[in-house]
């Protein structure tokens, strides 16, 4: 044989070794994808097994790639601190590849990102990841994912009370899914349109947004999930105007199209807001019993400050009926939702100070000042219940004094006069 053939028959050997090695990790990822649904600790050790094996085959990709798939179960567990850690392992790992397949993924990984970030309420530094995906999605013409950033950019500056910047990307991401022809993303991000208008005192001009939604001609099967987020946001336009009786009657058309789409969180928000309208409406027994229907899909609803205020708001029913026992009792509640909420939000900080590398690498938290501002307002809103729980506890206290003064004085009148 000779010495080219002997060369050749080498390189062909160890491709073909190689070969074999990622087909064995991409066996792996494939047993992970089988096992999400029913046994995601088997499909964690499965996917670190595959990362081992592709680090020790120098192949970038395919460890990003098992990365990327602890990374969403920890997700999925509600592991957020330990999920985001990997998914900056992995974008470290793909940094400079320039495959199609390296560049999907670090979309990928840069939404899952953003979206964690929004989960612990760091909305700026979501913006520099969904930032950083739009460059690369334009730069390599990935339209689809590109839709997709418009929108979850949009999202994080509205939350954050950027409405400017939030306009501008959900337009973007209008334009861009007409083109797409993706109609779930143009519904979804027409109707964030509207919330923006809201925001911005836009009150008609967002009801015509909502209204081109309820009229819209849906191919596909979230018709009635999106019509009943129109109607319901038609209610919140007008109650943002402070007119409560136009609300009702708005929040009244989306629960219909609310119970057809089988929507629970879109149904408690519904009868949560119809619980504040009947209050400020004056009626207390409507509120009341839009409150229960509430409180039924609570643990269904997501878990996030907006919703505990049902409880702030059953506990000023009760007092309007009178019923100071239940007044109690729901301001001790809506106490106990804000301090958890604080005690969740306090594991990105935890993860902050872990993985301190791995975190200024990424520019992740670049001062610190912005997620301080945020959690000093989760202080405040935690501060603001018990001071509440405090006086509510005080003004029963007072009002049993009073009451017991005045029967004392009575008493002493009884005995007085039956002296006389």
């Amino acid at each position: 044989m000779s010495k080219n053939s002997l060369y050749f028959v080498f390189v062909l050997l160890f491709v073909s070794s190689a070969l074999a090695e990622n087909s064995q990790v991409e066996r792996l990822h494939q047993q992970c994808y089988e096992l999400l649904d029913s046994n995601l600790d088997s499909a964690y050790l499965i996917a670190e097994q595959a990362n081992l094996i592709a680090a020790e085959d120098d192949d970038r990709f395919l460890q990003a790639q098992s990365i990327f798939i602890q990374a969403y179960i920890l997700r999925v567990q509600d592991k957020m601190g330990e999920s985001f850690a990997k998914n900056l392992d992995a974008l470290k790992l793909l940094n400079d590849l320039t495959t199609d397949k390296a560049i999907t993924t670090q979309l990928k990984l840069l939404v899952n990102t953003g979206e964690i970030l929004e989960h612990h309420y760091a909305f700026d530094q979501a913006i520099y990841y969904y930032n950083r995906g739009i460059d690369l999605a334009l730069k390599y013409g990935k339209s689809d994912r590109l839709v997709n950033l418009y929108y979850n950019k949009a999202v994080a500056a509205q939350i954050n009370k950027e409405t400017e910047k939030a306009l501008e990307s959900v337009e973007n991401a209008i334009d861009l899914a007409l083109k797409l022809d993706n109609e779930v993303v143009l519904v979804e991000s027409m109707n964030l349109k509207g919330l923006i208008l809201i925001e911005m005192e836009e009150f008609e001009e967002s009801r015509q947004i909502f209204q081109g939604i309820i009229q819209y001609t849906f191919k596909n099967e979230n018709r009635s999930r999106s019509i009943g987020n129109a109607w319901h946001n038609v209610g919140h336009s007008y109650g943002s105007e402070g007119k409560w009786q136009l609300a009702n009657e708005a929040y009244q058309k989306a629960l219909p199209y609310r119970s057809e789409s089988v929507d629970s969180k879109g149904m408690f928000v519904t009868y949560l807001d119809l619980t504040e309208v009947n209050y400020f409406l004056d009626n207390y027994r409507e509120a009341d019993r839009f409150g229960n229907l509430a409180e039924q899909l609570y643990d269904q609803a997501d878990l996030q400050p907006e919703n505990y205020r049902l409880f702030d708001l059953r506990s000023k029913i009760a007092l309007k009926e009178h019923n100071s026992p239940k007044a109690f009792e729901y301001v001790q509640r809506y106490y106990q939702e804000n301090m958890s909420f604080l005690q969740i939000q306090s594991e990105l900080l935890k993860t902050r100070s872990q993985y301190k590398m791995e975190v200024l690498t990424a520019g992740f938290f670049n001062s610190g000042s912005h997620n301080n501002d945020h959690t000093s307002l989760l202080e405040y809103l935690a501060w603001l219940a018990g001071l509440s729980m405090f006086a509510l506890i005080l003004s029963f206290r007072i009002k049993n004094w009073l009451v017991k003064r005045s029967i004392e004085r009575e008493l002493i009148k009884i005995d007085n006069e039956s002296i006389v």
